[in-house]
């Protein structure tokens, strides 16, 4: 049966056989009203090849809607952050009732939205609006209870978060003449990606603007540093800017970010003594010999104690990722020497320094143990990711003496578990 106000194709074939299966651009199939529109009224550009409504012009072609559905989806209301139509209007009723105050604060207070800095009833009626222009999506939902709620004197929605100091800069390109840059970076529009997902525009969540003048959603700078270091070897790439590379500081992310900024100063104080160990006669700076010791040493964190210990060289790290393999780690694994000692009872340094600098060499070779695996067995980066112990036939390579030994110190022969003692007694000595 042809549908009521469709006229036959005029294709014997068609006719006799729609609907076929045809899907729309969200995965549906397509209706027989649609399918007779398409075969109608889809044409191709001969120059650009793009597909386009003969009858209403429009470009790309309107799959799945007649051009009298797709003028009415067009003109539709729709939510402010994913963009799907919305058929109700609360904010009209609500108009039209005339509310008091106290019903305009309790109906927001339900939302769960935030009205503190309402002050008079036509401030409480924006935020209503705001309301009424979010679906029903849970994860919508959500992300309006996070959002800043204000309205620009240009008439647009703040896309910022709840609780900020200073709002977000209005982002619409037509506002950008009457809005100051912030340490030279260009003002993105609301619908650029983020830097940090590059899946959604800016305008799809409430956004920060980092101290160095990026800007990105708030989930994904938050999501960034809760994910933390992506291998065994801490690195601090999550804490910065993907943009400029400065650290991120935002009044918002201040908690989430506490933990990994003291984690970070605990670093940099131990490269630093470390550098400063290992060049006692250099001119370096402070800032200088952090700089340095944070780009030439491996700093791994302990799951016993949670405190960074060194583990090697970074250029020993990069000959392995230049093999193009780089190995699963467990967290369980990475144990300081100190919890090292205390487990097997050694004696920690007389001199001051405590248990923090114990180091254990590798069972297998004369390198510094990174790992500490099985409760018994300590690796180096290398022999963690070949595992000669998996091998029964496998002999480890002696040791040529302390003057060729890259240890620098005589150590039980390999194949057996050594406790070197105190690195900065050992790097003092030599």
């Amino acid at each position: 049966d042809i549908p009521p106000g469709v006229a036959p194709s005029g294709v014997p074939e068609f006719d006799r056989t729609a609907p076929f299966t045809e899907f729309d651009d969200s995965g549906k199939p397509l209706s027989r009203v649609a399918l007779f529109d398409k075969y109608k009224n889809y044409y191709r550009c001969s120059v650009c090849k793009q597909g386009f409504c003969g009858l209403c012009m429009s470009v790309p072609y309107h799959l799945g809607h007649t051009c009298e559905e797709f003028k009415e989806f067009e003109n539709a209301k729709r939510c402010l952050y994913c963009d799907t139509p919305i058929q109700r209007d609360d904010a009209s009723k609500v108009h039209a009732s005339s509310p008091t105050v106290r019903q305009l604060q309790s109906c927001l207070d339900k939302e769960g939205v935030d009205s503190s800095w309402c002050v008079e009833k036509r401030e409480l009626l924006s935020v209503l609006e705001l309301v009424s222009n979010i679906c029903d999506s849970k994860d919508c939902k959500k992300q309006l209870q996070h959002a800043c709620t204000r309205k620009f004197e240009c008439g647009h929605q703040c896309g910022g978060i709840r609780g900020e100091r200073a709002c977000l800069p209005c982002l619409h390109e037509a506002c950008h003449e009457n809005v100051s840059v912030l340490k030279g970076c260009a003002l993105p529009s609301a619908d650029d990606w983020c830097a940090i997902c590059m899946v959604e525009s800016l305008r799809t969540c409430p956004s920060i603007q980092l101290k160095c003048g990026h800007i990105f959603h708030f989930d994904c700078a938050k999501k960034k540093v809760k994910e933390g270091f992506p291998g065994p070897e801490i690195t601090f790439g999550f804490l910065k800017c993907p943009q400029c590379s400065e650290f991120m500081e935002h009044e918002s992310l201040e908690n989430v970010l506490r933990k990994p900024l003291e984690l970070f100063t605990m670093v940099k104080e131990k490269a630093a003594k470390r550098a400063r160990i290992e060049k006692p006669k250099t001119s370096m700076k402070s800032e200088e010999l952090e700089a340095y010791g944070l780009s030439k040493y491996n700093y791994y964190l302990c799951y016993k104690c949670q405190s960074p210990y060194y583990g090697g060289n970074r250029d020993c790290r990069l000959r392995l990722d230049a093999g193009g393999v780089r190995d699963s780690h467990n967290p369980l694994d990475l144990v300081c020497g100190g919890c090292s000692a205390a487990a097997d009872g050694k004696m920690v340094c007389s001199k001051g320094h405590g248990s923090k600098y114990i180091e254990y060499k590798c069972k297998f070779c004369c390198s510094e143990a990174t790992f500490f695996c099985f409760g018994n067995t300590h690796f180096c980066s290398s022999c963690h990711l070949t595992r000669p112990d998996g091998n029964p036939d496998y002999i480890p390579p002696p040791c040529r003496g302390v003057q060729f030994c890259p240890l620098k110190v005589a150590h039980a022969p390999n194949g057996e578990e050594c406790c070197l003692g105190c690195s900065m007694c050992r790097i003092l000595s030599q």
